[in-house]
């Protein structure tokens, strides 16, 4: 019952209010919104501010596919197997055994099929169908979700020598990668490092406990680092993902908001470093 009223209360806030209301839940405290200082801070002043509301191309995962094409050739991206307004329109005799099923819009809903005969087709069209009808920008307020049409779209599967796919996360302030954060065993048991352009492992943590593995540097390093300063140039602060199989280069997403600003950088003196590398006065 309190839940229920807390919602009600939160879906009637402004998007401000909103974003703020939800910082101090899940943080434990309250943004300095005038003067921010740490990087959740920093990713909290992007929400409020209005700098994110025509960006939607950007975060589509559908459309964003012109924008790698035009800045850094079509060979990057992986191979599209299927767009579709609803999943009735998805004709799973003529995919391939294993592929990929995505919204275009949002975190989190992906559907990867290493076995077609192994999913209940109703059971996933009612699945996918439920994903179109979801608003993933009311789930954290981030406007830069706001204006997506949301569509289906089909992939081709990817694995790499992990026997999952690994994310290469590129942290870019001003055109300028500073570091990437490779997470692994998404599915099992996920591990997540950082290292500089040197691939030199960092001494922070984000979301993960800090472990003592130290992962392979992919041959291709220096090109995913070119690549992502060259995506990122016209921002003030993304994150550029990539995957990594067989001695080749794929496009994952641009992450504007990494994970909502709702996690801190440890110690506080690595969170106060980085977030120093965001200039909030290009956000007014």
């Amino acid at each position: 019952m309190i839940k229920k009223l807390y919602n009600k209360i939160k879906n009637n806030l402004n998007d401000a209010q909103f974003i703020t209301v939800d910082y101090i839940r899940k943080c434990k405290k309250i943004p300095n919104a005038r003067n921010p200082k740490t990087f959740s801070e920093k990713i909290h002043f992007i929400k409020i501010s209005d700098w994110l509301e025509d960006k939607s191309d950007f975060v589509d995962k559908y459309k964003v596919r012109e924008f790698i094409k035009n800045e850094i050739g079509e060979e990057y991206l992986i191979k599209l197997l299927g767009v579709y307004d609803n999943a009735e329109q998805i004709e799973f005799d003529k995919l391939p055994q294993s592929f990929v099923l995505k919204l275009n819009n949002g975190s989190g809903y992906n559907l990867i099929v290493k076995n077609k005969d192994d999913i209940n087709e109703l059971q996933t069209r009612e699945l996918l169908n439920e994903w179109l009808k979801s608003d993933f920008y009311k789930v954290s307020r981030e406007k830069q979700y706001k204006n997506v049409k949301q569509l289906l779209i089909c992939e081709e599967y990817l694995e790499d020598d992990s026997g999952e796919l690994r994310d290469y996360k590129f942290f870019c302030f001003d055109g300028k990668f500073k570091f990437v954060q490779v997470d692994s065993g998404r599915f099992s048991e996920h591990i997540q490092n950082f290292y500089d352009n040197k691939w030199n492992k960092l001494d922070f943590t984000y979301v993960c406990e800090k472990n003592d593995i130290i992962d392979i540097k992919p041959e291709k390093y220096e090109e995913m680092i070119t690549l992502a300063e060259k995506l990122s140039s016209q921002f003030p602060f993304v994150r550029v993902d990539f995957y990594y199989v067989n001695n080749k280069i794929y496009f994952g997403e641009l992450t504007l908001t990494p994970n909502n600003g709702m996690e801190s950088i440890n110690p506080i003196e690595r969170d106060m470093e980085i977030a120093g590398w965001i200039d909030i006065k290009k956000y007014k």
